[in-house]
This record gives C-alpha cells, structure tokens and sequence, in this order.
C-alpha cells in the first residue's frame, strides 16, 4: 500500500495465488455488491462491495464472477452491446454475507500475473483507500527496510532551480544501521535529501513497500509522510515524491524527503521549508533518515552534512 507507481500510488495490497487464476475469492464481511465493472484494462474484472459500517471493499483482476452476478452482467453487456461495463446494482439486488464466494482469482485488465487486488475504502467510498493493515490484514514480517544509497540534492533559490543529486554509497553497522563512507560535504547552503530503500518481508519475496519515512537534522525534524491513507486526486503526484528521472533512467526508487514545488499532496509533514535545509554555518550537522515499515522494524541512516563555499581553501595540513 503507498508504493509510487507510474502516475500513482498502489491503493491496495496486492495477493499472489502461487501462480494460479480461478481461486475462490470470498467476501471479507458482510454488504451488497454495489458496483461491477468489466474492463480490459485497470483492475480488469473487479467486484465492489458496501458495507453498513460505511466502508468498502474492492476486488481486483478476478477471472470470473460468481455464477447470480456473471448471469446478470452478461445479460447487461447483451443489452448495451458493450463487452465493457460498469454496472451499479440496486442495494437488495446482491446481498453477500462474510465468507461469500463472490468470484474466482485472476489476471484480468491490467495485471502482469494472477493475483488478487484487494482495497478498503472509507465511507464515500470513491475518494479515500485506506491502508488494509490498519484493519489487520498483517502477514508476519521481522525485517527492517535495507538502505543503499544516498542522494544529496543543492537548491539555487534564486533561480528556483533544483540541481543535479550527488550519490553516496552507504555502508552497514550493526542492526539496521547505515553510514555513508565520507562526510557529506556541499557548496551550496539549501540541500535536501533522498534515499533508496527497499523493505523485504520477512521471507523476502516482493517488496512490502514503505510505511513511514522522517528526516532529521540536528534533531529537528524537517520532513515526514505516512501511509495511512491515500487520495485518489493526488495520485499523480507520486511522480513528485520519488526521483522521477532517475527511475526512469536507472530503475532505482529514490524516496524524497522533501516535497517539489507544486505538488501539493497531503500526504506530507514537511514544515517549515518542504524539507529543505538552510546551512547558515560551516559546522557538521546531524541528519537522520528513518525509514519504518507497518509492523514497527525500523532502519536509520547517520550523516553528517557540511557547507563549504567554492571560494573557501581547506587550510593546508601541517608539516
């Protein structure tokens, strides 16, 4: 859930089917099927049920619907001469209780493997997926997220131009600690940072994606964002949070840890410059990047960052 996609973040948890399509899907509680859509693209075949609790549940990419629910939308595709659809039943039309079998797993629309898509909604339904975790949907997880490397971006303010990102490698101390090898040093006083972070589950596999990140420096804290919750009219700015052009170039997912002119999430905790940091001195400061996943295994980054102007000469070491 949260994970940056292309023009999106992930809204859902994703299930695999060890490789398989047509396992029985059920109903994780009680409601009506209240939407049915079918498309070639997207979630393909997916299945929306309200609740009375006032949430929603969203199925992704089945093969087939149950046999009362595939009889009627055939029936609708007949009538708008339309293998694609999007059908809102009436609220008594199909009542499911916990447990239903509601559909078979699939492939459908725009998956790259079976698996089963799966969302929680909030109460309009339309606009807010929430975080399955929150509601217990937790699979045994003890590993931290793995740092390997660092990205150190300059601001010219006065042009309001963002420079080119400087790497560093980082190296591992101990328990889900990282160090990069040298000193971070810059000659521009506003620097921001980002970092490339995977967070495995315990039996490896896919990438669980991150729960939370915070950036310290000298303690204070200058950013953060949490995956609670999303919004689907923000979606597109998930481009904004990762390095976009490094993705597309290199692959890497580099989480920023501060946020671009004009995007205007709220996903963020970025007070009072966006992230950003003035170095008014030329003394070391502290910086902190701590990434954490759902179950509370945390990985930290140590740094320590300086200013130099261009035009300041180390002092020459002493004969």
């Amino acid at each position: 859930f949260g994970e940056p996609r292309r023009d999106h973040f992930h809204t859902g948890d994703d299930f695999r089917t060890m490789g398989k399509e047509g396992l029985p899907v059920y109903a994780s509680a009680g409601g009506y099927i209240s939407r049915i859509k079918v498309s070639a693209y997207g979630y393909g075949n997916v299945l929306y049920i309200t609740h009375p609790n006032g949430y929603m549940t969203v199925y992704g990419h089945l093969k087939k619907f149950n046999d009362d629910v595939a009889k009627w939308v055939k029936q609708e595709q007949y009538a708008k001469q339309s293998f694609e659809v999007d059908l809102y039943p009436a609220e008594n039309q199909f009542p499911v209780s916990q447990g239903d079998v509601i559909a078979l797993s699939g492939n459908s629309g725009s998956s790259q493997a079976p698996h089963l898509h799966f969302e929680i909604r909030d109460a309009d339904g339309e606009s807010t997926p929430l975080n399955p975790m929150l509601f217990g949907i937790t699979p045994t997880d003890y590993r931290a997220p793995v740092f390997s490397q660092l990205a150190v971006y300059p601001y010219y303010s006065q042009q309001k131009i963002i420079g080119d990102a400087e790497h560093f490698d980082v190296i591992k101390f101990g328990d889900n600690t990282w160090y990069p090898v040298d000193l971070v040093v810059t000659n521009n006083p506003d620097v921001a940072f980002a970092s490339k972070v995977i967070d495995y589950g315990t039996n490896a596999g896919p990438d669980y994606g991150l729960y939370s990140l915070q950036t310290t420096v000298d303690s204070q804290i200058i950013f953060s964002i949490r995956f609670d919750e999303l919004n689907f009219a923000e979606g597109r700015y998930a481009n904004a949070e990762i390095d976009y052009a490094q993705k597309n170039e290199t692959g890497d997912l580099y989480y920023r840890s501060f946020v671009l002119p004009g995007n205007k999430s709220k996903l963020y905790n970025a007070k009072p410059n966006n992230g950003w940091y003035h170095l008014s001195d030329t003394l070391q400061h502290e910086v902190i990047i701590t990434a954490t996943d759902f179950y509370g295994n945390k990985s930290q980054m140590y740094f320590y960052v300086k200013y130099k102007p261009s035009d300041v000469k180390e002092p020459a070491p002493a004969s």
